[in-house]
């Protein structure tokens, strides 16, 4: 496994804690019967620390991104993914497994396996499972930069301070 940690210095409690969560996505992937193609790539968000990460982050694996874009995202249960819009990219959520809360411009949106929510540029959303969700997003191209937080905690923070990326995991 390989970890990109560019010039983030992890403890060795945080080594740990990353194998943990990787162990973990394997196995839920694993019980939904998804499978990934080698080589994409996983990102843990991790918006309030790795330490935080069972209570705000996610999971991303990226399938496509080109054009247009293919991920999959792991909410463990009792995540939350934070406040935030895209002024460039629109998305659509389709929810595979479990159920989840997205939060659309002030208005919460329960979604269960088999349904699915676009989220047009510039929306504000987040979104929550109580337990668990794994989902896909199909949208126009991810671009790293396109991601506005809306708590100044984490519009502060670098990319590679809220994200750890992981190019080696299955």
């Amino acid at each position: 496994m390989k970890v990109r940690t560019s010039n983030i210095n992890y403890t060795s409690e945080d080594e740990k804690l990353i194998s943990e969560i990787i162990i973990t996505i394997k196995e839920i992937l694993h019980e939904v019967k998804i499978i990934i193609p080698n080589y994409c790539p996983l990102e843990i968000s991790h918006h309030y620390g790795l330490n935080q990460f069972n209570k705000y982050g996610c999971v991303i694996i990226t399938i496509i991104n080109r054009a247009y874009c293919k991920k999959i995202i792991i909410l463990f249960p009792g995540q939350k993914n934070p406040k935030h819009m895209h002024k460039e990219k629109e998305e659509t959520f389709h929810v595979l497994a479990g159920n989840v809360i997205i939060t659309l411009n002030e208005n919460a949106y329960h979604l269960n396996a088999g349904e699915l929510i676009t989220i047009e540029q510039e929306m504000t959303h987040s979104f929550y499972s109580k337990n668990g969700c794994v989902f896909e997003e199909i949208s126009t191209n991810h671009n790293s930069d396109d991601s506005y937080y809306f708590d100044h905690k984490i519009s502060k923070q670098s990319l590679l301070e809220r994200k750890t990326l992981v190019t080696e995991w299955q």
